[in-house]
């Protein structure tokens, strides 16, 4: 909102005084009181001027227009430019308002010298009242009345309360317009940088609040280069599109946001500009610039300011950079998410948001598979920041992250130490007690793994792991080869399986439950359960591991075409998998089929003839 000084001429004071009939002491009072309350504006003494020119007005009112006629209208037109420098918005328009109405311009008496400028200052004080209707019918019945020739008036100010008057409104167009007008012309009205940021937030607000991010898009677009100040102009109003860029991102506008941060030059271009600029004005405090004021003291701080930030770890691109990060992520790029948080770790460890930085970094770098940069950066983050609140967070993130991606003696590593610290029952104990257990059992430390897979099994029944620690306890139980209770732990876990189709565990489980059959020299079901992987699972990972299974079966019955067939099948599919020890059991069994077969035959040639 603009509080413009309005300059009072002084031969207005001797005009109203030397055109109207002698009138004595009464003329004499009226005079000392405009001429002291001009002083007193003059001087910017508000509360001073404003009684001088409430008691001329209130006083002469009654009888002016007769006595004194149309120029009487220039007391009022000064009591509101008073009460407008006093914000007492009600008060100016009523003042305006009887300098309009009260005192109309003639052809036979010209007199009122601000007739139509009380329409502008009425607008201004709606303005400060917030009465954005009344404003822009004003400002617009000024702009159709006044004379273009002495009606002249600050057009900058003008077409920005004009522009903040209609976006108030809602009116998206007019608001954008005049904001252009303000913006294109700033360096002719001229218009001051900070009432331009101003027209441009209240842009940024009625958009968000008609939910209209094009009309955002579209402004910034035609007029990116007038939005865009020199470094040492923007260093002042960095913050401002910095929280702009936050609002709009806040209302799901990512396309703005992103173009906003683009208005935020970096510090050490400011920097430089501000140095650049300080050195021009030599000793001068400042100078006038295509009308506008390029002061010393305003680019010192700013200056200053800058140099603190940066040497604070907190400089505009740390901010800018964990927008566009949070941008990245409504956009679903969790990628350039992770990109820009591990810029802001590596380039700004000294800000004051590190540790949401660095607890954003991990999760990004999670939730993308990145499981050496979550685990790097999620050290550095428990290092930093024990006691965080996110350090559980933190934790859970890096188990999860390190055993589903196979790492598991990182896992025993950090679940080791951390079991013992977190509360029983809870989530944290839940996960790592599963994790522990379950990287124990994947390392094959089988006896290890055996307490903590029961112990899993037992706390956490409703658990999210619950069918991953069924099955991981009862093939423990396998490999320790306690078949009884392996077997019995397996026939659970398949009927728990039969109730979660699509689960990962059943050809496992079925595997382990076929060899616990043949351990316990029960062949014909263990041959049925390899029949049902084959024909079930025919793209099992393990299933080469069945293959070698049923060729030992086959291989115990004799079955030396089906064995040497099973083998062969185990041996093609670990080869084109990569399981090496399953490819060398598979050509172990080839072996021992034929040492049989040639024992064989070498039993039947020995065999005396009939």
């Amino acid at each position: 909102m603009s509080s413009p000084r309005s300059v009072l001429i002084p031969c207005a004071v001797a005009a109203l005084m030397v055109t109207v009939p002698a009138r004595g002491a009464e003329d004499a009072d009226l005079g000392k009181l405009v001429t002291e309350g001009l002083a007193a504006m003059d001087a910017e003494k508000w509360d001073q001027a404003l009684p001088l020119m409430m008691k001329a007005a209130d006083t002469y009112d009654k009888d002016a227009a007769k006595l004194y006629g149309a120029q009487f209208g220039v007391v009022w037109y000064r009591r509101g430019i008073c009460e407008l420098q006093m914000r007492r918005w009600q008060d100016a328009m009523r003042s305006f308002e009887r300098c309009y109405q009260g005192y109309p311009n003639t052809p036979e008496d010209r007199g009122n010298l601000y007739y139509k400028k009380a329409l502008l200052k009425w607008g201004d004080a709606a303005v400060g009242a917030g009465d954005w209707d009344l404003a822009t019918r004003m400002y617009q019945k000024f702009l159709e009345e006044r004379d273009k020739v002495a009606d002249s008036f600050p057009q900058g100010m003008f077409h920005i309360n004009l522009a903040v008057s209609h976006l108030k409104l809602g009116h998206l167009p007019e608001g954008g317009e005049n904001l252009e007008i303000a913006l294109r012309n700033k360096n002719v009205f001229p218009t001051p940088d900070a009432a331009l940021v101003t027209g441009f937030q209240e842009l940024v607000a009625a958009s968000i609040k008609e939910k209209s991010e094009q009309v955002l898009i579209d402004f910034l677009t035609k007029n990116r280069a007038d939005l865009t100040f020199a470094p040492a102009d923007a260093a002042a109003y960095e913050r401002s599109y910095l929280k702009l860029a936050a609002d709009v991102t806040a209302a799901g506008f990512t396309r703005a946001a992103f173009a906003i941060y683009q208005l935020v030059p970096d510090t050490a271009v400011a920097v430089d500009d501000l140095k650049a600029a300080i050195a021009a004005l030599s000793s001068r405090p400042g100078v006038v610039d295509d009308g506008r004021l390029v002061d010393r003291a305003r680019m010192q701080a700013d200056l200053a300011r800058l140099e603190e930030e940066r040497r604070g770890g907190q400089p505009v691109e740390a901010v800018r950079l964990a927008g566009i990060a949070l941008l990245h992520e409504k956009a679903g790029n969790l990628r350039g998410a992770c990109a820009a948080y591990e810029q802001l770790e590596r380039y700004y460890e000294r800000s004051a948001n590190r540790e949401e930085n660095l607890f954003n970094l991990v999760r990004t770098a999670s939730l993308i598979g990145e499981g050496m940069k979550a685990d790097t950066y999620g050290r550095k983050f428990i290092a930093a920041f024990p006691r965080s609140t996110h350090a559980p967070e933190i934790r859970k993130t890096l188990l999860s992250t390190l055993f589903a991606e196979g790492r598991y003696e990182r896992c025993i590593e950090l679940a080791e130490p951390l079991l013992g610290t977190v509360e029983a029952g809870g989530a944290e104990h839940d996960l790592c007690l599963h994790v522990l257990g379950g990287s124990l059992y994947y390392t094959g430390q089988h006896a290890k793994a055996r307490p903590l897979l029961d112990d899993h099994v037992a706390k956490y029944p409703r658990s999210r792991f619950a069918l991953e620690a069924l099955f991981m306890q009862a093939s423990n139980r396998a490999r320790l080869q306690d078949w009884p209770k392996a077997a019995e732990l397996l026939d659970g876990v398949l009927a728990k399986c039969d109730q979660a189709p699509g689960n990962p565990f059943t050809s496992y489980a079925l595997y382990d439950r076929a060899c616990c059959h043949a351990a316990l020299q029960e062949s014909a079901p263990a041959l049925n359960l390899v029949a049902r992987l084959e024909k079930e699972f025919p793209e099992a990972d393990n299933l080469d591991e069945v293959m070698n299974l049923k060729g030992a079966l086959l291989l115990a019955a004799n079955d030396f075409s089906g064995a040497g067939a099973a083998y062969k099948k185990a041996g093609e599919l670990a080869g084109s998998r990569e399981h090496a020890a399953v490819e060398e059991e598979s050509k172990a069994g080839l072996a021992r089929l034929r040492e049989m077969q040639a024992k064989k035959k070498s039993e039947g040639e020995g065999r005396p003839k009939r």
